[in-house]
């Protein structure tokens, strides 16, 4: 009886070790990452690409959207110079 606990407790336990979900670092220049943090910002969620948490960040959010608002702020201060 007990081998048959065990061996169907070993089986549920083999669920747990299905796909696991790819994750890469944000690059705010790459499309596809601003599609998956604005469907983050907006509904909470990841969309297709899950991300990494980077030095010095401590969470995922955090990562993506200091990454997100450097780039930005670098984009908008080279506009500016360039229609001075």
């Amino acid at each position: 009886m007990f081998d048959s606990i065990l061996t169907s407790s070993l089986k549920h336990s083999m669920k747990l070790y299905g796909p696991t979900i790819s994750r890469v670092a944000f690059d705010p220049s790459n499309r596809e990452h601003l599609e998956s943090a604005r469907s983050f910002l907006k509904e909470g969620r990841w969309g297709n690409v899950q991300f990494l948490c980077e030095e010095p960040y401590r969470t995922v959010p955090e990562t993506v959207i200091r990454k997100l608002t450097l780039n930005s702020i670098d984009k908008l201060l080279e506009l500016e110079e360039k229609s001075q």
